[in-house]
């Protein structure tokens, strides 16, 4: 807003509220008296957002792989000022990052970015209270960068934010983000919707580095958004959340005016299923599509647009249902059978990918392709878009049962396969060993359980198993596999668990 002053009453240009919505309102000669009550009352308006949703926001601290600190005698210094450096020196620094997330149900569920926490050892949050939890679980969806996080809130009552409708959002109007930018603490800033409907290349990528999926359909504001606001909500004039702050489009790292968020709608579909069972399932129509110009789908019979096949894939539910490559895919439908009146216009791939999307798989589509200019219809059973394709495989933190050895173990990685030279399905990777705990001294951060009492651990329910077995036993013996500088190596610990156990 701005007040300039005149040769008489003041000219002002304000957003007014009016009820629960804001409207662009340009009072021109306003007396004084009517200027300042207008800015009295917007003030007014974005105050009461901020002390309603202020509550319902969380910093969230990963804490990753620990970073190796050299050891001074390490150190190529001169030897003068080698005793001028301690030698105490800590042998590895957590690596912790810091984000965004808001509350999305009383029983202790947080909204975030997958990005924010994907491949965290620990995981905290902290309420604008103080409160700190620690997270029991996690699930994330590479794909559409959400992740939702488990806390035990015990006797603290959470407040969870409202979740508004984002199918609403329209260009102009204000919107409210809500993060803790560099770390700083939770603050609040102000903009408008720029843009609808943007994507942006996802973080999931080939083997060649290049992306495979994009983030679709985003909200972009001019709203200040800076590393560390990732996993906020972005919130209309009433204070419901209509999208979580993502990304933002900059040349100095910080907040240029360009910032994205993921549409509440979506986010909060695939929230519910990560909160249901752990994993989002997706139909799958198995082909991939290559884009065209106008010029050249309407040389090929398709004016309007639509979806080129580019290829079908020999394992994907389109590989024997009569769709071609080449065929341009021009009408959809989750109806078998479905009229032309009952078909969706499909104008370009990103059209297709919503729909599909959109539907369950294991369901009957039919789709309505261009060949050579002539139209075919075509029946599609979806297929679940698989795992490996989606890149959504990440370990979740599970607890050991309590009593028993007294870590926190996570499934095996490619990463983990990758630097600990270990087979892939075997083990359990180390996240946590309590200090109080019989593995206290015997295991670390980063070991790879690879077996226990001689048998085999592929898996963390196969280390459950296992655990359950030392009842009565005053040692196990673990076979780890540990980095030790830049070389791996094999071991057995023996853990004392004590008389009687």
């Amino acid at each position: 807003m701005r007040v300039v002053p005149g040769s008489g009453p003041w000219r002002v240009r304000a957003v007014l509220p009016v009820g629960l919505a804001l409207v662009l309102v340009v009072a021109a000669w306003l007396p004084a008296s009517a200027a300042e009550s207008v800015i009295e009352a917007l003030q007014n308006e974005y105050i009461r957002i901020a002390d309603s949703a202020r509550p319902s926001v969380v910093v969230v601290e990963a804490e990753g792989k620990a970073v190796k600190v050299p050891n001074v005698d390490d150190l190529e210094i001169p030897e003068p000022f080698r005793d001028l450096i301690p030698k105490n020196r800590v042998p590895n620094v957590p690596n912790v990052s810091s984000g965004s997330g808001f509350i999305i149900d009383p029983d202790g569920w947080v909204l975030t970015n997958s990005h924010v926490v994907r491949g965290a050892r620990k995981i905290t949050v902290t309420t604008i209270g103080g409160k700190k939890f620690t997270v029991e679980k996690h699930h994330i969806d590479p794909l559409t960068d959400v992740a939702v996080l488990k806390v035990d809130p015990g006797t603290e009552k959470l407040t969870p934010a409202t979740l508004g409708d984002s199918a609403g959002v329209k260009v102009g109007q204000i919107v409210v983000a809500i993060g803790n930018p560099f770390g700083v603490g939770v603050s609040f800033t102000t903009g408008v919707v720029s843009q609808l409907g943007i994507d942006m290349p996802a973080p999931q990528t080939d083997e060649q580095g290049r992306a495979i999926r994009a983030i679709r359909n985003l909200i972009q504001t001019d709203a200040a958004i800076n590393p560390g606001n990732s996993g906020g909500p972005l919130l209309d004039i009433s204070g419901q959340v209509v999208g979580i702050t993502t990304a933002i489009v900059s040349r100095s790292t910080g907040s240029e005016g360009v910032g994205f968020a993921i549409p509440i709608n979506t986010a909060r579909r695939i929230a519910d299923q990560l909160m249901q069972t752990g994993k989002v399932s997706r139909a799958w129509v198995g082909i991939m599509m290559e884009a065209k110009s106008k010029e050249e789908l309407a040389a090929l019979g398709a004016p309007e647009g639509g979806a080129f096949v580019s290829q079908i894939r020999a394992d994907g539910p389109a590989a024997g249902s009569g769709l071609q490559e080449g065929d341009i895919i021009v009408g959809y439908s989750t109806k078998a059978g479905a009229s032309d009146d009952e078909l969706t216009p499909i104008r370009s791939s990103d059209d297709l990918v919503s729909e599909v999307e959109a539907s369950t798989p294991g369901s009957e589509v039919t789709l309505k392709v261009l060949r050579f200019k002539e139209p075919v219809r075509i029946a599609v059973k979806l297929g679940e878009f698989p795992a490996e394709l989606a890149g959504t495989a990440e370990p979740q933190v599970t607890k050991a049962e309590a009593g028993a050895l007294g870590l926190t173990v996570s499934e095996v990685t490619d990463d983990t396969v990758k630097e600990m030279g270990v087979p892939k399905k075997a083990g359990v990777v180390v996240q946590e060993v309590s200090a109080d705990s019989p593995a206290a001294g015997a295991l670390q951060p980063g070991d790879v359980i690879l077996g226990i009492d001689g048998q085999p651990v592929t898996s963390v329910a196969d280390f459950h198993d296992l655990i359950g077995k030392l009842e009565g036993k005053p040692v196990t013996v673990l076979t780890i596999k540990r980095k030790e500088g830049d070389r791996t190596m094999a071991d057995t610990v023996m853990v004392p668990l004590g008389e009687g156990r």
